[in-house]
């Protein structure tokens, strides 16, 4: 299971990081043109809002989560150890398994009443597929917390990795 959620994971990244690279590159050509021209690129704006950042944004939730991206409030658990600590860091894992799936279920049901929405008007691209990478997005990271509930106990779950630091070196 881990195999195929990890491939699943590094084909949505990839497809994000694409989709940032068109955005920047679109987004760059549009503005030349709109300024330097006086011609944007038709349909550019609803490109990038309606497709392209979506896509960036649910599609790189799981490389968030296993990069220890996550929101959390660590003021009380840090103070605690032990079989405490371990049963407070099942019980967050189960509530936010339990808000994946309701995250997943409200965005499907979303992308369902849109699916038949409109269409960007200037290429006729229908919106209803843009409507379905929310729920994808967030079912694989639900898939996820359903796999490292195994791994609360080994302390590797994704949710509770600490943030990469980074660091940087001034010359």
């Amino acid at each position: 299971m881990r195999k195929l959620l990890s491939r699943i994971e590094k084909v949505l990244t990839t497809l994000a990081i694409a989709s940032v690279f068109i955005m920047v590159c679109l987004t760059t050509v549009d503005s030349g043109g709109r300024y330097l021209l006086n011609q944007p690129i038709q349909g550019s704006y609803e490109m990038t809002e309606k497709y392209f950042m979506v896509i960036t944004v649910f599609f790189a939730l799981c490389y968030g989560y296993h990069k220890g991206s996550n929101m959390r409030v660590t003021f009380l658990v840090r103070h605690l150890s032990g079989q405490i600590k371990l049963v407070f860091d099942y019980i967050v894992q189960i509530l936010s398994i339990v808000y994946g799936i309701l995250l997943v279920i409200s965005t499907f049901l979303y992308a369902l009443r849109g699916i038949h929405d409109s269409l960007i008007n200037v290429y006729g691209i229908p919106l209803g597929p843009a409507y379905m990478v929310a729920p994808v997005g967030l079912f694989i990271l639900t898939l996820w917390l359903l796999y490292d509930v195994g791994q609360v106990k080994k302390g590797n779950s994704g949710l509770f990795v600490e943030e990469e630091e980074i660091t940087t070196s001034v010359t």
